[in-house]
This record gives structure tokens, C-alpha cells and sequence, in this order.
């Protein structure tokens, strides 16, 4: 589940998208309106409003309601080679550079002909 709607957070750029999982974009947040939270939805074509909190209705949860998107993450992995097996190196930085530093110690040695394996994974609500 994507991480519940801040509205701060989404004056500042950080994305947004709908329960059903549209992409949103924040406009405008009109404080003397009722619904003062103003975006464009991705498939509409007519900007939508919501409460301060994402809601489009109160008490009825609704597709349009906004959350915070969840964020991409990549992950690297290397094997590495101790005198007692073999282990994997994890890294949840952007970068693969750290993947390519020297032996990790402890007696260890890169396993120069094991892959690089390289994916991505969404941090929501319940990682972060």
C-alpha cells in the first residue's frame, strides 16, 4: 500500500498518485476552497480536487483518492568469497560504484567471474 497522501510533501515535488495507482501531478493548493488540494490525474481531462488529507469523499473511500507514490530503489548485488563459503554483498545505493571498492575484508575476496545482479524495488508505507 502506498504511503498515506502529506500534502507538504507534495508542495514539494515529491509524487503522487491515486488508490487505483494513476500518476498524479500536484497544482495548487487553494486554501479558501472546501476541496483545496488541486491535481491532474493521469487519464482525466479535467484537473480534480481532493481534502487536505487525499480524500475525494469523506467517509467513503474512492479510486481518485491521493497517496504518496512509492519511491524506486535499486538494489546490487556481488558474491564475495570468505575462507569459510560464499556470501552475497548487498548495496541499496543508486550508485554500482560501491559494488566495484575493494575486497570487503575479513579475510573475503571478490568472486571476479560472478555477476553483477542489478534489480529495482518500490518502497511504500510499510518499508519505509
Amino acid at each position: 500500500m502506498p504511503a498515506k497522501f502529506d500534502l507538504q510533501k507534495a508542495i514539494a515535488g515529491e509524487p503522487i498518485q491515486t488508490r487505483d495507482g494513476r500518476k498524479a501531478r500536484f497544482i495548487a493548493h487553494v486554501t479558501e476552497a472546501e476541496r483545496p488540494v488541486i491535481v491532474y490525474v493521469e487519464g482525466y481531462s479535467l484537473v480534480s480536487s481532493t481534502y487536505e488529507d487525499g480524500a475525494t469523499l469523506r467517509r467513503v473511500e474512492e479510486d481518485g483518492d491521493l497517496f504518496m507514490a512509492p519511491r524506486k530503489r535499486q538494489l546490487w548485488v556481488r558474491v564475495y568469497r570468505f575462507p569459510h563459503g560464499c556470501s552475497p554483498l548487498l548495496s541499496q545505493s543508486d550508485r554500482r560504484a560501491e559494488l566495484d571498492t575493494p575486497s570487503p575484508g575479513y579475510g573475503a575476496a571478490w568472486l571476479d567471474d560472478a555477476p553483477r545482479l542489478h534489480g529495482e524495488y518500490e518502497i511504500g508505507d510499510d518499508d519505509a
